[in-house]
Protein backbone atom coordinates (compact mmCIF):
# COMPACT_ATOMS: atom_id res chain seq x y z
CA UNK A 1 0.00 0.00 0.00
CA UNK A 2 2.94 2.25 1.00
CA UNK A 3 4.29 1.47 -2.89
CA UNK A 4 1.05 2.95 -4.52
CA UNK A 5 0.57 5.82 -2.42
CA UNK A 6 3.92 7.02 -2.99
CA UNK A 7 3.33 6.41 -6.67
CA UNK A 8 -0.02 8.26 -6.79
CA UNK A 9 1.49 11.53 -4.33
CA UNK A 10 4.16 11.15 -7.07
CA UNK A 11 1.97 11.31 -10.28
CA UNK A 12 0.06 14.04 -8.87
CA UNK A 13 2.78 16.27 -7.60
CA UNK A 14 4.37 15.70 -11.34
CA UNK A 15 1.07 16.27 -13.00
CA UNK A 16 0.86 19.84 -10.62
CA UNK A 17 4.65 20.25 -11.76
CA UNK A 18 3.60 20.04 -15.58
CA UNK A 19 0.35 22.42 -14.75
CA UNK A 20 2.71 25.15 -14.03
CA UNK A 21 4.67 24.55 -16.44
CA UNK A 22 2.15 24.72 -19.00
CA UNK A 23 0.84 28.08 -17.22
CA UNK A 24 4.38 29.54 -17.04
CA UNK A 25 4.90 28.80 -20.89
CA UNK A 26 1.30 30.32 -21.29
CA UNK A 27 1.93 33.27 -19.47
CA UNK A 28 5.40 33.82 -21.25
CA UNK A 29 3.29 33.84 -24.85
CA UNK A 30 0.81 36.20 -23.29
CA UNK A 31 3.70 38.85 -22.43
CA UNK A 32 5.46 38.20 -25.69
CA UNK A 33 2.22 39.21 -27.69
CA UNK A 34 1.68 42.49 -25.06
CA UNK A 35 4.94 43.17 -26.05
CA UNK A 36 4.35 42.95 -29.80
CA UNK A 37 0.90 44.54 -29.62
CA UNK A 38 2.89 47.59 -27.47
CA UNK A 39 5.42 47.93 -30.21
CA UNK A 40 2.45 47.96 -32.94
CA UNK A 41 0.86 50.66 -31.12
CA UNK A 42 4.41 52.80 -31.02
CA UNK A 43 5.28 52.11 -34.54
CA UNK A 44 0.85 53.42 -35.14
CA UNK A 45 1.67 56.29 -33.07
CA UNK A 46 5.12 57.23 -34.53
CA UNK A 47 2.79 57.46 -37.93
CA UNK A 48 0.41 59.45 -36.59
CA UNK A 49 2.66 61.67 -35.47
CA UNK A 50 4.52 61.93 -37.88
CA UNK A 51 0.98 62.99 -40.55
CA UNK A 52 -0.06 65.30 -38.14
CA UNK A 53 3.56 66.98 -38.11
CA UNK A 54 3.48 66.99 -42.24
CA UNK A 55 -0.48 68.49 -42.12
CA UNK A 56 0.55 71.50 -39.85
CA UNK A 57 3.51 72.18 -42.12
CA UNK A 58 1.45 72.13 -45.22
CA UNK A 59 -1.51 74.22 -43.25
CA UNK A 60 1.28 76.89 -42.31
CA UNK A 61 3.23 77.16 -45.53
CA UNK A 62 -0.17 77.67 -47.38
CA UNK A 63 -0.88 80.50 -45.06
CA UNK A 64 2.54 82.32 -44.89
CA UNK A 65 2.01 82.25 -48.92
CA UNK A 66 -0.88 84.00 -48.25
CA UNK A 67 0.54 86.56 -45.90
CA UNK A 68 3.60 87.00 -48.33
CA UNK A 69 1.81 87.62 -51.39
CA UNK A 70 0.07 90.34 -49.06
CA UNK A 71 3.06 91.08 -48.08
CA UNK A 72 4.77 92.09 -51.56
CA UNK A 73 1.33 93.83 -52.60
CA UNK A 74 1.37 98.00 -52.96
CA UNK A 75 -1.68 98.98 -51.58
CA UNK A 76 -2.27 102.45 -52.63
CA UNK A 77 -4.06 102.91 -49.14
CA UNK A 78 -5.74 101.31 -45.81
CA UNK A 79 -8.41 100.18 -47.49
CA UNK A 80 -7.15 98.55 -50.08
CA UNK A 81 -4.94 96.84 -47.58
CA UNK A 82 -7.39 96.18 -44.78
CA UNK A 83 -9.22 94.48 -48.30
CA UNK A 84 -6.46 91.84 -48.86
CA UNK A 85 -6.68 91.25 -45.13
CA UNK A 86 -10.32 90.24 -44.49
CA UNK A 87 -10.41 88.44 -47.90
CA UNK A 88 -7.54 86.16 -46.42
CA UNK A 89 -9.92 86.24 -42.95
CA UNK A 90 -12.48 84.58 -44.52
CA UNK A 91 -10.50 82.51 -46.65
CA UNK A 92 -9.64 81.48 -42.78
CA UNK A 93 -13.08 81.18 -41.36
CA UNK A 94 -14.42 79.18 -44.19
CA UNK A 95 -11.88 76.29 -44.13
CA UNK A 96 -12.41 76.39 -40.28
CA UNK A 97 -16.38 76.06 -40.43
CA UNK A 98 -15.68 73.27 -43.39
CA UNK A 99 -13.32 71.31 -41.11
CA UNK A 100 -15.91 71.79 -38.31
CA UNK A 101 -18.08 70.12 -40.35
CA UNK A 102 -15.94 66.85 -40.74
Amino acid sequence: MKSTSFWFTSMVARNRISDIVNCFKLLVQVIDDMEDHQAFIKEIQARFDKKVKENELSVLEYWKTQLDKLLSMKPEGIASLQLQIKKISDMMENRIKILKKE
